[in-house]
């Protein structure tokens, strides 16, 4: 599971980058920051991130997620900081609704 979560995720950001001319998506790593300090996307990227990967989620794996949710939220170390903290978030989202 992990490893399609990741496809997922670094396919979600090559397309981003590619649409954006954003170099630091289309040479993303697990390290790369997405929403944050040194952040590589707007509040707007951000949201159309979000909304693919939950799209790509259902379609790859067919199950639904909700990653904008309360728990993120609320969280002390927000999961948007970087690629990996955001996996790892998906991750756990997708083995609670299991």
């Amino acid at each position: 599971m992990a490893e399609n979560l990741e496809k997922i995720v670094f396919d979600t950001l090559q397309e981003l980058g590619e649409e954006t001319n954003n170099k630091a998506l289309l040479n993303a790593d697990k390290d790369t920051s997405i929403y944050g300090p040194g952040r590589n996307m707007d509040s707007l990227t951000l949201v159309r991130f979000i909304s693919e990967v939950e799209e790509a989620v259902y379609d790859n794996m067919n199950v639904e997620v909700v990653i904008a949710n309360e728990k993120a939220i609320s969280m002390k170390h927000s999961p948007f900081r970087t690629v990996a903290t955001f996996t790892d978030y998906l991750k756990q989202l997708i083995e609670d609704s299991q």
